[in-house]
């Protein structure tokens, strides 16, 4: 049975799905999250409270602080993960080769099922987005 290859080239605004086929990629979907392109300043309406109590650091943030960007880089990692994770279980995904940069990277592993993280096959550590479905191919080891 022939095996069934994703290539999936992301950052924490942009992602885009190719099939891989006979070393061929076509692009099946592009997934946008359009706020993380938003200014941090757009996407916050207030910040934490203070601790005015007196007690020891008074004017301490009273939750840490998270940015905004990496807030929405977060869920937009999530959303991957999930349309990802659904692809599998439902046998669209037999292998599945990532390139993503760097800081996406991370938070796309950490919101990986395990199981499809067992079928990453290999990384690209690089925002290759902006790439034509040519060059693309090119970043990773031949004979996927």
């Amino acid at each position: 049975m022939k095996k069934k290859s994703w290539v999936v080239v992301a950052n924490s605004a942009q992602a885009r799905l190719f099939k891989l086929d006979n070393l061929a990629l076509s692009e099946m979907d592009s997934l946008v999250h359009a706020e993380s392109r938003m200014h941090g300043i757009d996407l916050t309406t207030d910040k934490p409270g203070k601790n005015r109590e007196g007690i020891g650091f008074g004017n301490a943030p009273l939750e840490k602080q998270l940015s905004p960007k990496k807030h929405e880089a977060i869920i937009f990692a999530k959303q991957l993960a999930a349309h990802l994770d659904h692809a599998r279980s439902s046998g669209e995904i037999d292998k599945l080769f990532v390139a993503a940069s760097p800081s996406f990277l991370g938070l796309l592993r950490q919101e990986m099922n395990g199981l499809t993280a067992n079928l990453v096959a290999a990384e690209v550590d690089k925002d290759i987005t902006h790439l034509k479905t040519n060059e693309i191919i090119k970043h990773f080891p031949i004979g996927l």
